[in-house]
């Protein structure tokens, strides 16, 4: 029987390093009896994903097409078993978890929003003024633009 832990801490035989916290310190132990049968057991409070189902607390049968993550970290669980046990023995591996990728921040264009507002606050006083001071002169009706009448001498 062979047994690898993996975690984040140093004394498992694989050690996962993630920044955020998603690793427990010894979260998981795959586990191969002697006939070759897998067993993944978890002792993390985050859980493991075994091909997108997330074991928690619970022993889980694996085949060797199961793909399991911890954290965001993809294990090559199936490479353990295949290293030999003389060569390694006592000495661990560290497996660094892929830094996640910072989306660029969508910069917005403020001219895009501002300037069709500052030509309508434009063009809202233009027609104001224009009803105050221009439109007068072509009042049909014989008001004076000026507002005071015209006294006429005889």
């Amino acid at each position: 029987m062979k047994v690898i832990t993996v975690g984040r801490h140093p004394d498992n035989d694989k050690v996962v390093e993630v920044g955020n916290n998603d690793v427990s310190r010894y979260h998981l132990e795959i586990i191969q009896d002697d006939s070759g049968n897998f067993t993944l057991v978890d002792h993390s409070l985050n859980g493991t994903s075994v091909n997108g189902q997330i074991v928690k607390g619970r022993e889980m049968p694996l085949s060797r097409t199961d793909i399991v993550r911890v954290g965001n970290t993809t294990l090559p669980w199936r490479r353990y078993f295949e290293e030999t046990n003389n060569a390694n023995e006592g000495s661990s591996t560290t497996m660094v978890a892929p830094k996640k990728e910072k989306k660029p921040k969508k910069k917005i264009n403020i001219g895009r929003y501002v300037w069709p507002i500052i030509m309508m606050i434009i063009m809202m006083i233009v027609m104001m003024l224009a009803r105050q001071y221009i439109m007068p002169l072509f009042d049909r009706s014989g008001a004076n633009p000026s507002g005071k009448e015209k006294s006429i001498k005889e």
